[in-house]
């Protein structure tokens, strides 16, 4: 039985998330693979669903570090 709280990604998926996590420290990654997974839905997800979110969780990432004087 499948659970329907788990996120499916293929390799290739998960290279894409592997290197997008390389981007951020160390200490803020969990919160940046908790960002992107939150803002996909449902069990599998397409590769341009997986791109947005990832960028759109960097780009707001970003946008936050500028702000913070």
């Amino acid at each position: 039985m499948m659970r329907d709280d788990v996120l499916r990604l293929s390799d290739r998926q998960m290279a894409m998330l592997r290197a997008a996590a390389k981007l951020v420290p160390v200490a803020e990654r969990d919160g940046f693979l908790r960002d992107v997974s939150a803002r996909l839905t449902g069990p599998t997800v397409g590769d341009a669903a997986l791109n947005a979110a990832i960028n759109l969780t960097l780009d707001r990432r970003i946008v936050e570090k500028e702000a913070t004087p």
